[in-house]
């Protein structure tokens, strides 16, 4: 699975140019907020200590979408791919937006 993952995120990364940029921006605003490792151990959120790569797909996530899941009226509709031609700070607004819900 990891190299699937790496592959997945090089070719997300050459095919959308603003990927690496969004990725930074998601990093910056989780180490401000205590979402990843910091220098003070009190400031982090446990749980999310060593997740470098649950950024690049949240970012992936809202690129690509999601397929549905199951069948009927209880289904969890499918989440749409937003293009890969937002700017950094749209896809950043995205995976916020994503967050949130």
């Amino acid at each position: 699975m990891p190299r699937l993952h790496l592959l997945s995120t090089h070719n997300l990364k050459n095919e959308a140019q603003a990927f690496s940029d969004a990725v930074t921006l998601l990093r910056v605003w989780a180490n401000q907020r205590g979402f990843a490792d910091c220098g003070k151990a009190n400031l982090r959120v446990h749980g999310f200590e060593g997740r470098g790569t649950w950024w690049n797909a949240v970012i992936s996530l809202v690129l690509v979408g999601e397929e549905p899941t199951g069948s009927g009226k209880g289904s969890v509709g499918k989440r749409k791919a937003l293009g890969r031609g937002l700017s950094s700070y749209q896809m950043f607004k995205a995976a916020l937006d994503f967050l949130g819900k």
